[in-house]
């Protein structure tokens, strides 16, 4: 699961193919690469 870089909320939003939007806090992230990070600093989920 993704998750927010920002609140670590898993609502996220795909706009289009690189724009994903936090229903949390309204984070708009421009880099799928951030959200990437995220799944690899908290290992995978199962």
């Amino acid at each position: 699961m993704i998750q927010c870089p920002r609140c670590g909320s898993e609502a996220i939003q795909e706009l289009n193919y690189h724009t994903y939007k936090c229903h949390n806090c309204g984070l708009v992230i421009n880099n799928p690469d951030d959200l990437d990070l995220v799944d690899q600093e908290n290992g995978p989920f199962f």
